[in-house]
């Protein structure tokens, strides 16, 4: 449950404050919480061929199924970012809602 509240702050900053119109948040696939691993693994990798990015959060070296879809990620040529991106994010909106480039 703590994970699952994670994920949805992370999927809130980054539809607002991180400037995407949608983030697939994998622990809301659609399927019931109680259907097999491979299921939610085969439903996260059909959204993950959708986008254009892809957000790892803290300790995501751990789990198998992250480092499957890092790896289809760097396959497919999505831009990766994970937590330690989190002051680009905020740096990246407001110079989105400026207008202009910040400068350094």
């Amino acid at each position: 449950e703590e994970r699952r509240e994670a994920c949805k702050r992370v999927q809130w900053e980054l539809e607002t404050n991180g400037g995407f119109k949608y983030v697939f948040n994998p622990l809301e696939n659609g399927l019931p919480a109680e259907a097999h691993r491979s299921e939610h693994m085969r439903e996260d990798l059909k959204q993950l061929l959708k986008c254009t990015c892809i957000y790892f959060m803290r300790g995501w070296e751990k789990s198998a199924g992250c480092q499957l879809e890092f790896n289809t990620a760097t396959q497919i040529g999505l831009s990766i970012m994970t937590e330690a991106h989190k002051q680009w994010l905020v740096e990246f909106s407001i110079a989105k809602f400026m207008d202009k480039p910040l400068k350094k």
